[in-house]
């Protein structure tokens, strides 16, 4: 049974041999039923083509040049763990330990919600939570990468969740039995996709949130250490003018009281001296640690949209406009106890099957994505992470340029790849379709 509309709708009209023609010829006629058979299989393969044809169209546009340069960006990520080594080395000296953060509370971009606390009041047991946190990011991407990757692929491949449905569309027992819960297997996969996508994000998002507060807080206590250093850089200059007064008096007519003063002032000018040199050392230490958090804080801003534009948006815009469509058409005229009656118009059908296409190679790229990113991280990214805190700078330094460089080529050339893979798909997907109706022909 064809619950699809009658090929013969995507026929011209009037096609067919005329009413009451005779011939005795048992050939001509198996010939003309042939060819009545074929001509709307030739249309629906037609339309079929012209859908197909739509779909990469649109799919191409996508992926615009354009478009965030999500490959230059993901090559810098492993800079990102390099600035993360200099923050590590610059916070553990020595004359680091006593460093105290203004404030603990973690405020959104915009100061206004608390979206979480750092552990400590010093400075130098935030650095190492801060590089905590980026390390469940990194781990957390590639988790969550290898589900969106797993998800896209059971929704694409040749007996995917997207292709069953079409197939499931032709069958009244699979109507019965199988087609909505193949519905609700692909809404709960692309649900999940979308989540996975905005766990990432999330997860890189608070991490800039915390950069962002320990930044401030360098600059902030900078502040504090300067003007610090300015009131002892005075009591200097009392003391050094203190000492030369002691200083001439004991030369004129020296007495005890002379001596013990001249000898306090001078205990007091090393000890200012060396809260002096304590004070700079700490303000280079933050200003070193506000600039390596700036250069980090830039990094994990461009992974951030990395994740968001060419994943959670992505699958999100999806889901709104071809997945719920899809699945809404089909829902509609959908009465799993009366299969029989399901029926789809012309238009629906098309616009079923244009939903597919575009789902089919979207979901193509996105496996393309995640799989890039996880060869990426399982190369160049984890190795680096495990080991952030022991990491020399010198040493890592040429090994991150070189990382650089190799994931540079291997995401330049899968964004080159985007269009040619969602095409590849839709092809494919369609020459499928055409083979089984030419078999059930």
């Amino acid at each position: 049974m064809d619950l699809f509309p009658s090929p013969s709708e995507y026929s011209d009209a009037g096609e067919g041999p005329a009413s009451g023609r005779h011939n005795d010829n048992a050939a001509s006629v198996d010939d003309e039923e042939s060819a009545q058979r074929s001509r709307p299989r030739a249309s629906y393969a037609l339309m079929l083509e012209k859908a197909r044809d739509k779909a990469i169209r649109t799919v191409k546009g996508d992926y615009t040049p354009t478009d965030h340069d999500w490959a230059a960006s993901l090559s810098l990520a492993p800079f990102a763990i390099f600035s993360m080594v200099s923050l590590f080395q610059a916070a553990n000296q020595e004359c680091a330990a006593g460093i105290k953060v203004d404030t603990l509370d973690i405020m959104d971009l915009n100061g206004l919600v608390r979206r979480g606390k750092l552990p400590s009041q010093y400075f130098r047991t935030n650095v190492q939570h801060c590089g905590d946190v980026g390390r469940e990011a990194y781990i957390q991407a590639q988790h969550e990468m290898g589900a969106i990757h797993s998800m896209a692929r059971a929704l694409t491949d040749e007996k995917g969740s997207i292709a069953n449905l079409v197939n499931f569309l032709e069958d009244p027992d699979d109507i019965r039995r199988n087609l909505k819960p193949e519905m609700d297997v692909i809404w709960a996969s692309v649900s999940k996709c979308l989540g996975a996508a905005k766990a990432i994000v999330a997860k890189f998002h608070y991490w800039q949130l915390v950069i962002t507060h320990l930044k401030k807080d360098a600059l902030t206590t900078k502040e504090k250490v300067t003007d610090e250093k300015r009131h002892r850089t005075q009591n200097q200059r009392d003391a050094e003018v203190e000492s030369e007064s002691a200083l001439r008096s004991s030369a004129r007519k020296p007495t005890q009281h002379d001596s013990r003063l001249l000898s306090k002032s001078d205990l007091d000018l090393e000890r200012i001296r060396a809260d002096i040199v304590a004070l700079e050392n700490m303000m280079t230490i933050l200003e070193s640690s506000a600039h390596h958090l700036g250069v980090l804080k830039y990094h994990i801003e461009l992974l951030e949209n990395v994740f968001k534009e060419m994943l959670e948006l992505s699958i999100e815009n999806t889901m709104e406009t071809d997945v719920k469509a899809f699945l809404r058409l089909i829902h509609n005229s959908l009465d799993p106890d009366h299969a029989e009656s399901f029926r789809l118009s012309k238009q629906s059908k098309e616009t079923v099957i244009a939903a597919a296409l575009r789902l089919q190679g979207r979901f193509s790229v996105t496996v393309h994505i995640s799989g890039a990113y996880i060869e990426i991280s399982n190369t160049h990214l984890q190795p680096a992470i495990g080991r952030m805190e022991w990491l020399k700078k010198d040493d890592f330094e040429a090994g991150c340029k070189r990382s650089v460089e190799q994931i540079g080529k291997l995401a330049a050339q899968v964004r080159r790849d985007f269009e040619g893979l969602a095409e590849d798909s839709i092809r494919a997907f369609v020459k499928r379709l055409i083979e089984a109706t030419e078999e059930c022909g």
